[in-house]
């Protein structure tokens, strides 16, 4: 195991903040959504020395042990049937039973994160503080997407960082952070929006370096949303002409011409028939596997889908090649690993059939439906403001998150089941104050009825509060 600086932190930092946890759950959230993205076993580690599984622990026995009520949603609910779903279809995979029991627990531990968020993050500057850590988690990791990008043997920056890896994974991530960050410098206080402007230069020239397409995409559609969605139109505009700006100037050509390529403009030749084809191999592929990987097995198995993470183990029957930067191509009977299918939507048919897919589908709408009724409440609590602000993040972030897993697998990274978690603290807590606010309407009503029975003739009435 390398010894290290990294490493001695973190391993003094993990018991203290599972002390923490214990006394003061929400903190040991936060610090566990910071560690998040601490890889130990690329410093040699253990996987069991990994910080997640340890917080996870402590912050959910902080909270059990200080727990008065138990905080649910549409959401959790439709997250919880989706886990009970894996673990009822897992002996009847296709390929691998094991496999599948394994990816069901890893949703199942996923879920139990979605369920402490929504519990605890319970007032709108919680909620401040939560997504600020989320943008601040990453900010070590991009020392090593710069430097990457900036070495002799590489022209993309595509380096294990986070629990994922790989340029797709880190420009979905800054893209989703760079969404929190552009709304704190909308409605943030100076200081904040300086932090904010500050981390938007570092996300987005993060996503450039990676090269990533369907980061680029995804910038691209957050930065539309919230030119057209904002109510700081001029100075919204004018931060994403920076962002625009920023951007043109430093993306390489080579990039630009790989974007491109997978739209078929100057396609390199084939290396698996040789011809020119109309796009680079690498987006051809993707297609590929979307429709002659993960089609055929949904028709094959459309109700229960083949199994969790049975997909990269039946790919190469389908598709012809295995997984690897050559694309070896399959030899029957020969059990080599496949690609995963490079979308998250496509391989949830495969894997999960019409049983796991529809109530995963639709925690998108849902979450964006509550998102928007947010966004238009008429409360004037303070606080209701603030999380109308929240809410334009998170937005943000499920465009983000959308469209780059379009062209990803992600349904096991941890941060799309806090975030749902964080949809649903927002929806939750704008109720609560509507509800508050319509109480004491009511009451101060009440009491001006009452107030008038008793009151002497031609004294005057007290007005109605208006609700």
């Amino acid at each position: 195991m390398e010894l290290s600086l990294r490493l001695v932190f973190m391993a003094l930092f993990t018991p203290a903040a599972c002390l923490v946890s214990l006394s003061r759950p929400f903190w040991g959230l936060l610090a566990l959504v910071a560690m998040y993205y601490f890889r130990p076993e690329i410093w040699g580690a253990p996987t069991w020395f990994r910080p997640q599984m340890w917080l996870t622990v402590a912050v959910g026995l902080g909270w059990i042990a200080q727990a008065k009520s138990l905080r649910f949603s549409t959401l959790m609910a439709l997250a919880t049937f989706i886990v009970a779903a894996f673990f009822l279809t897992a002996p009847i995979a296709a390929e691998s039973s094991t496999a599948a029991y394994d990816g069901a627990v890893v949703v199942m531990k996923l879920v139990i994160v979605m369920l402490l968020t929504l519990n605890l993050v319970d007032t709108p500057r919680k909620m401040t503080a939560f997504l600020w850590t989320n943008v601040l988690g990453f900010v070590y990791n991009l020392k090593a997407v710069y430097l990457a990008a900036g070495s002799d043997s590489l022209t993309r920056s595509d380096v294990g960082v986070g629990q994922g890896g790989g340029s797709n994974y880190i420009a979905m991530v800054c893209a989703m952070a760079f969404a929190v960050a552009y709304v704190r410098f909308l409605h943030g206080r100076r200081r904040e929006r300086r932090w904010a402007v500050a981390m938007m230069i570092a996300y987005v020239l993060a996503i450039v370096v990676t090269g990533s397409r369907a980061g680029y995409l995804s910038l691209a559609a957050v930065g539309g949303f919230f030119v057209l969605r904002s109510r700081k139109k001029a100075l919204g505009f004018a931060a994403m002409a920076g962002v625009a700006v920023l951007f043109f100037l430093v993306v390489p050509q080579a990039h630009l011409d790989r974007f491109k390529q997978g739209f078929g403009v100057g396609a390199p030749r084939d290396p698996i028939t040789g011809s020119r084809g109309r796009q680079d191999f690498s987006a051809k592929s993707r297609t590929i596997l979307w429709f002659q990987g993960a089609v055929p097995m949904f028709r094959e198995h459309p109700l229960t889908g083949v199994g969790i993470d049975n997909f990269p183990l039946l790919s190469p029957q389908y598709v012809g090649f295995y997984a690897g930067r050559n694309f070896d191509p399959y030899v029957p009977g020969v059990k080599k690993r496949g690609f995963v299918a490079h979308s998250t939507w496509f391989q949830l048919i495969a894997e999960g059939g019409v049983l796991v897919s529809v109530p995963f589908f639709l925690l998108f709408p849902i979450a964006w439906a509550q998102l928007a009724r947010v966004r238009r409440s008429r409360s004037r609590d303070p606080g209701v403001e603030l999380l109308k602000e929240h809410a334009f993040a998170l937005q943000g972030v499920l465009l983000a998150f959308v469209v780059s897993s379009t062209f990803g697998s992600h349904l096991k990274m941890d941060f799309l089941w806090w975030y749902l978690g964080a949809v649903s603290c927002v929806h939750l807590m704008t109720l609560d104050a509507e509800r508050r606010e319509r109480h004491r309407a009511h009451q101060a009503e009440r009491e001006r009825i009452a107030a008038s029975r008793t009151a002497p003739a031609g004294a005057p009435v007290p007005e109605p509060v208006p609700v």
